[in-house]
């Protein structure tokens, strides 16, 4: 019997010691809700700090880059008669954490209609995704150097970089 006593008197201050933990473990659990709402709302505050970063960068560099989408791709052809004011949207695209500008516009070349698409990477200065076509077939449609074959498949293709 002395040793059951023994376990007992083991046991129970055990028992008695987590039942006081689990109000610190409430207490724990509770401020680890709170810090976890707070860096939420931080990061939705740089979310909107970024995208907006991005409408203004995405501006300039459309203001900066317009006159050049006047000339066709094929260097050598005069200015082309824009038929649509050239237009943008932008987009800051989180997962890849780049700044895209799509640019679209038609023109009037050699009494053809031209469809233009372009999506730059406004930081890098560099093409995201193309389209250029006065029929069918596109001349050129692509979406990160992957080819296309109609602007319903380039639209597909670049959904997923301009919805994230």
């Amino acid at each position: 019997m002395p040793q059951s006593r023994c376990k007992i008197l083991v046991v129970l201050p055990l028992l008695l010691i987590a039942g006081c933990d689990t109000s610190r473990i409430d207490k724990l659990e509770k401020e680890n809700h709170e810090i976890l709402s707070r860096l939420q709302r931080q990061e939705t505050v740089q979310d909107f700090d970024l995208r907006a970063k991005c409408a203004v960068a995405a501006k300039a560099y459309f203001l900066d880059t317009k006159e050049d989408y006047r000339r066709p791709p094929s260097h050598g052809l005069p200015v082309a008669q824009i038929l649509e004011e050239i237009g943008y949207s932008d987009h800051y695209n989180k997962s890849l954490n780049k700044c895209l500008v799509r640019i679209q516009f038609y023109v009037l070349i050699n009494g053809a209609v031209t469809n233009s698409v372009n999506v730059d990477d406004v930081h890098d200065r560099v093409n995201f995704a193309s389209f250029y076509a006065q029929n069918a077939p596109p001349t050129v449609c692509n979406v990160q150097e992957v080819n296309c074959t109609s602007l319903a498949e380039f639209e597909n293709m670049l959904k997923p970089f301009m919805a994230d």
